[in-house]
């Protein structure tokens, strides 16, 4: 900086350094908080709706009946079958919501919610 400059550039142009600053720090806890509530959590974590999800999908493909996903000790059982330990339920989801992950059905449990997992990464750049 010359000695010529105004004071109001002066100004200005530390505001500036510590706007940078501010956003650098703020996207740092924001990469942290994802990666230590969602990213983490969700690759070892065999709870939540995905089960529900997965479940559902996977019983449209081996051709079972929606109407049977809504009792809740056969859904449960199923998802036991699957693998699922920390069970599964598909009431009150409505009946279209058990197509969402028939693309990654076909896949096990795990690479399954790995892959969701990716996409989910993956779209957050857009």
């Amino acid at each position: 900086m010359n000695e010529t400059t105004s004071p109001i550039s002066r100004i200005a142009e530390s505001i500036a350094q510590n706007a940078r600053v501010f956003v650098g720090i703020w996207l740092t806890i924001v990469l942290l908080v994802i990666l230590f509530k969602g990213i983490i959590p969700g690759w070892n974590n065999q709870t939540g709706d995905f089960n529900n999800y997965y479940t559902a999908a996977a019983l449209v493909m081996e051709g079972k009946e929606i109407e049977q996903f809504y009792d809740n000790t056969w859904f449960s059982k199923e998802a036991h079958d699957m693998g699922i330990s920390n069970g599964a339920k598909f009431a009150p989801f409505p009946p279209l919501t058990a197509f969402i992950m028939t693309p990654i059905a076909s896949f096990n449990h795990d690479t399954a919610r790995w892959i969701w997992l990716i996409i989910n990464l993956s779209l957050i750049h857009i």
